[in-house]
């Protein structure tokens, strides 16, 4: 089961979520383009990551898988189509995806890139959608209409 959804603040205007499972010390991290936020993030609380979630290409949001894998052994799932490099798992439209006992449903959401997944879990309301949904306008489409 999942405990907690943490933000691990990236860049200047980015978040790396993180998952912490119930009752232990795994974290699951949503999109980290900044390895170095995660790997202060797990060292400063004692977690040890588990799984690592990606919604789509961009590099602050691929950017930091190659060096968790150096450090970690962990699954990397993603969009099949994506061409990003590490992934050991990937997903598309009507897969599921378990996460501390949570199921998670990819829904392809093609727009602000053409491969852009998100992460929908009905049994508790989540829902990790990379850079689909922006505030006030915010954000562009890059590949999709």
């Amino acid at each position: 089961m999942i405990s907690t959804i943490h933000p691990i603040p990236a860049f200047s205007d980015n978040y790396i979520w993180a998952i912490r499972e119930a009752g232990g010390n795994r974290i699951c991290v949503v999109d980290p383009g900044d390895a170095l936020a995660v790997i202060d993030f797990l060292d400063s609380n004692g977690y040890q990551l588990s799984d690592i979630l990606i919604t789509h290409h961009h590099p602050d949001h691929t950017g930091g898988i190659q060096e968790l894998l150096r450090s970690y052994s962990c699954r990397v799932i993603g969009p099949g189509s994506s061409g990003i490099k590490g992934l050991s798992d990937t997903v598309s439209e009507g897969d599921s995806v378990e996460i501390f006992g949570q199921t998670f449903t990819v829904v392809e959401v093609p727009g602000h890139t053409l491969d852009h997944i998100a992460f929908y879990s009905e049994q508790q309301g989540i829902l990790f959608c990379g850079d689909t949904l922006f505030a006030a306008g915010c954000g562009r489409l890059f590949e999709g209409t």
